[in-house]
């Protein structure tokens, strides 16, 4: 077999199959049915493709089950080889450890690629793969891919990614979104480095939102022609209106915060294709927010509280959620959602917290400004306190074990109820008694047992979220 590529192409020689092994079983099987052996060689046709090879391009193969889109991948592979291209595929097999910790980066670097993949999800970091959706799989596959390409790879080597079985078991919306993902990585990666996408699939639908550039369709014989799948066009109808709170309930589940805001001055509810994808709730803000003056700065801190609190009450709203379907993660959703809530905002000054601000930034490009604030001086000198026992912030995460360790600490038997306390439970008791009266959203916990004002702070104190402001003109 030889393989031979040029400028903006690439031309491939196609596997023949010969006749099979000429086993009892199998000539057995061919005369009851009247078949020769030599009718069941498969000679492709035609016997060489040639396809575009352009950068940042995308090849689809479509065609029904066993018409040999696989065998056609691995011509593609060897061709790609010959010219001294790297081949990445996404992973077979799955680590077994939780999500979080399957791509081998940090904590926050995992957090960010897993939210650019669609799994900006507490609730999907904390899993192990095997007990994720199908849907969830494919988007943690695609981000072991897309991490191997941008870090394990020489920097200007041309690379090709290629996808078998894309969009098997997946619905229509996670498909899209997987297509839509894939097709922004390729733009985006592109400019720095040659990268060219082959994907083969059963379905002509499944590939169409990745805008391939050609596609070979294969029937069920193995006969390959090349043309073009026509781009989805008025098929999906992403429309925002006005929601309820019914709209909220139904996908605040999903949010990686539990319950509802306290307050809730409007849904806005955007749906594709009919289908309700995510919502974006309003609320009152909170009265005092110590990140607000660098936004607006005097507008909310005039030294009189009353006027202060009338500002607040009359002049600013908060984003306090904005959750999407897992299905319709990483088509940009969230971002739509915010831009449109901000073009008809109920007062001219809106405000948000978002805790994964950090890997998701949608606040952002949708036109708000992010600030980075430290912890408040009452979080800080409780971290401090913790840091003072060993306790490090990641800890706080299951408050109980911090419990057993300052017992520990105190050399309390773990098992057995407290008879008194030591010094270490002693300390850290002062400290977040102290903590809660300093807060008029935590002074009603000031007199809880110390476990119990351990999970109240854990809760508050260790959270970094980022801040967003907008004034709309």
């Amino acid at each position: 077999m030889t393989h031979s590529s040029k400028a903006n192409a690439i031309v491939i020689e196609r596997t023949a199959h010969p006749a099979p092994v000429a086993s009892r079983g199998v000539c057995v099987a061919a005369a009851t049915l009247g078949v020769l052996l030599d009718d069941l060689a498969i000679v492709p046709v035609p016997r060489t493709l040639t396809l575009p090879w352009r950068d940042r391009q995308i090849i689809t193969i479509v065609g029904p089950s066993g018409c040999g889109k696989s065998t056609l991948l691995r011509d593609i592979t060897a061709a790609a080889r010959k010219s001294n291209q790297l081949i990445i595929t996404p992973p077979r097999t799955l680590p077994r450890r939780p999500v979080i910790d399957a791509l081998g980066d940090s904590p926050h670097d995992s957090m960010v690629r897993l939210a650019r993949s669609g799994l900006g999800d507490m609730r999907a970091f904390v899993r192990r793969p095997r007990e994720l959706s199908e849907g969830q799989r494919a988007r943690l596959r695609i981000a072991m891919m897309m991490r191997t390409a941008e870090i394990k790879h020489p920097r200007h080597a041309p690379l090709v990614v290629l996808i078998d079985e894309y969009g098997a078991g997946l619905d229509v919306p996670t498909t899209d979104a997987l297509g839509v993902l894939l097709r922004r990585w390729i733009d985006r990666f592109s400019t720095n480095r040659p990268l060219r996408l082959v994907v083969a699939s059963t379905e002509k639908s499944s590939v169409k939102a990745l805008a391939p550039a050609r596609t070979v369709v294969m029937d069920a014989a193995g006969c390959a022609t090349i043309g073009r799948i026509s781009k989805r066009n008025s098929a999906r109808q992403v429309r925002i209106r006005r929601g309820t709170f019914a709209d909220l309930a139904a996908l605040a589940p999903l949010h990686y915060r539990k319950g509802h805001p306290a307050t809730v001055a409007q849904v806005l509810v955007i749906k594709v294709d009919g289908t309700r994808a995510g919502v974006l709730a309003v609320s009152l803000p909170t009265l005092n927010a110590s990140w607000r003056n660098l936004a607006w700065p005097g507008r909310f801190t005039t030294g009189d509280r009353k006027t202060d609190a009338l500002r607040v009450n009359r002049e600013l709203r908060c984003i306090s959620r904005v959750i999407i379907e897992p299905a319709y993660r990483s088509l940009g959703l969230a971002q739509r959602l915010v831009e449109y809530y901000l073009s008809h905002p109920i007062t001219k000054r809106t405000e948000a917290l978002a805790a994964m601000g950090h890997a998701a930034p949608f606040f952002a490009s949708a036109g708000m400004k992010e600030y980075h604030t430290p912890p408040t001086k009452r979080h800080a000198r409780l971290l401090d306190a913790f840091a003072h026992l060993d306790i490090e912030p990641w800890r706080l995460a299951t408050p109980q074990l911090v419990v057993e360790r300052l017992r520990a600490a105190d050399r309390i038997e773990i098992t057995c109820k407290q008879s008194h306390i030591g010094p270490s439970m002693r300390f850290i008791e002062r400290e977040l008694r102290l903590w809660a009266r300093r807060s008029r959203a935590s002074i009603n916990h000031a007199h809880d047992d110390v476990e119990q004002l351990i999970t109240h702070a854990a809760r508050a104190i260790v959270m970094r979220p980022v801040a967003y402001a907008h004034t709309h003109h």
